[in-house]
C-alpha cells in the first residue's frame, strides 16, 4: 500500500496539514522519516493517518476523546492511497457535541448513533461524539463512493488491506511511552513486554495448536502414504512381471519380424498379388467358356443325332414314296384296261386315295424336318 496524500483538520494539535505541501500531486516514493521535537506532533501524525485508515480501533481507549483539537467542534482526516493499482480515498470526521447529563436532559435530540465517548463535567454538563467515513474508489480519474459508515468502511477496508486494526496496533505501531518502557526493561522484563506488546502468549498458543494440527495431519499423511507405499510396492511387482513380458513379447515380435522379411524376400520371386488375381479370373472366365463348350458340344451332338435319325427316316420316306408312285403308276395302267373289274377298280381307287394321303402326309413332315 503506498499512501499518496494526507489532510488533517484539527486534529489533536494539529489546525491544518496538508501533506504534501510543496506543490507536488502525491508523496514521493521512498523511505520517509518523520523529524522533531518533543511534543511536535510526530505520534499525533501518526495517529491521524491510522486513525484516518483503520478508525479509532487503532487507538488506546483513554486517547480516543481526544482526538478532537482543543477549543474546537470536530476533527477531520482525508487520506489517499493505492493499493493494487487501484486509488482509494477515506474521509473520517469526528462532531462534538456539548450535551446535559441524562438525570436533567428530557426530551433532549442526540445525533450521536455510534459516540465514541462522552466526557462528564460539572453542573451535568458533557460532550458527546459523532464519528463519521466514507470510502471511496477512483475509477475514471473520478471518485465514487464504495461505502459509508464507520462500522461499513471498517469492514471494507480490512477486507481491501487484509489486516484487522487489530494486528495492526500490536505490530505495526508503538507508542512513545512503550518505547520507553522497552528501552529501559531489563532482559526478563523486556522478554515479558515484547510478549505483551505484540501479544506473542496468544501467538504462541496459536502456533502450538496449529502445530499439533500439523502434527496430526503429518500423522495421518505419513499413514496414507504408507498404505500408499504398500500400493507401490504391489504395483513395482506389477510393473517388473509386466516388463518382463514386455520383453518376452518384443523377442518374439523380433523373430515374427524377421521370418516376415524372409518371406517378403522369397514372395518378390514370385508373381505380384495382383498378376496372380488377374490370372485367377481369367481362368475362371475360361472354365466357364469350357463348360459352355461341353453343353454346346453335347446339345450338338443330340442334335446330330437326332438329324441322323431324321435324315434316315426321310430316306425312308423317300423310298416308300418312289414304291407309291410305282403303284399310282400301276394302278393308272391298271385302271385303262376295260378288262378289270368292277371290285377290283374301287379297290385300287381306295388305294389310291390312302397313298395320296400317306403321300400327303410324308410331305408334310419332310417340309417340318426341313424348317427344322
Amino acid at each position: 500500500m503506498k499512501i499518496l496524500d494526507i489532510e488533517i483538520k484539527n486534529f489533536k494539535p494539529f489546525d491544518l496539514v496538508s501533506l504534501p505541501n510543496n506543490g507536488d500531486i502525491h508523496l514521493s516514493d521512498g523511505l520517509f522519516i518523520i523529524q522533531g521535537e518533543n511534543s511536535m506532533g510526530k505520534t499525533s501524525l501518526i495517529e491521524s493517518i491510522l486513525w484516518g485508515i483503520f478508525g479509532e480501533n487503532v487507538m488506546a481507549k483513554k486517547d480516543r476523546s481526544l482526538i478532537v483539537k482543543s477549543g474546537k467542534n470536530d476533527c477531520q482526516v482525508k487520506v489517499t492511497f493505492e493499493l493494487g493499482g487501484i486509488v482509494y480515498r477515506i474521509i473520517r470526521k469526528v462532531d462534538r457535541y456539548l450535551s446535559q447529563s441524562k438525570e436533567t436532559r428530557t426530551n433532549s435530540y442526540v445525533p450521536n448513533k455510534n459516540p465514541i465517548q462522552s466526557n462528564m463535567f460539572g453542573n451535568g454538563i458533557h460532550f458527546e461524539y459523532k464519528s463519521g467515513a466514507i470510502l471511496f474508489k477512483k475509477e475514471n480519474d473520478k471518485f465514487h463512493q464504495v461505502c459509508r459508515g464507520t462500522t461499513l468502511v471498517n469492514k471494507e477496508i480490512s477486507s481491501i488491506i487484509g489486516i484487522d486494526p487489530e494486528v495492526i496496533e500490536k505490530t505495526v505501531y508503538i507508542r512513545q511511552k512503550e518505547v520507553d518502557m522497552l528501552s529501559l526493561a531489563d532482559p526478563g522484563e523486556l522478554r515479558d513486554l515484547l510478549k505483551d506488546l505484540f501479544n506473542l502468549n496468544e501467538f504462541d498458543d496459536n502456533i502450538k495448536e496449529h502445530l499439533k494440527a500439523e502434527v496430526s495431519n503429518l500423522h495421518e499423511d505419513i499413514k496414507e502414504l504408507k498404505v500408499k507405499l504398500g500400493h507401490l510396492v504391489s504395483e513395482r511387482s506389477e510393473l517388473i512381471r509386466n516388463e518382463n513380458l514386455l520383453k518376452d513379447k518384443k523377442r518374439l515380435l523380433k523373430i515374427k519380424q524377421d521370418e516376415i522379411s524372409c518371406l517378403k524376400k522369397e514372395l518378390s520371386k514370385y508373381p505380384s498379388f495382383i498378376l496372380i488375381e488377374n490370372i485367377s479370373t481369367q481362368m475362371q472366365i475360361l472354365n466357364k467358356l469350357k463348360i459352355d463348350n461341353n453343353v454346346y458340344k453335347q446339345l450338338y451332338e443330340k442334335e446330330k443325332e437326332h438329324f441322323d435319325s431324321q435324315e434316315k427316316r426321310i430316306i425312308g420316306l423317300k423310298d416308300k414314296i418312289e414304291d407309291l408312285n410305282y403303284k399310282i403308276v400301276t394302278l393308272y395302267t391298271l385302271l385303262q384296261n376295260d378288262n378289270v373289274e368292277l371290285n377290283i377298280i374301287k379297290m385300287l381307287r381306295n388305294e389310291i386315295i390312302s397313298i395320296e394321303n400317306e403321300a400327303s402326309n410324308l410331305r408334310k413332315v419332310i417340309n417340318n424336318h426341313r424348317l427344322t
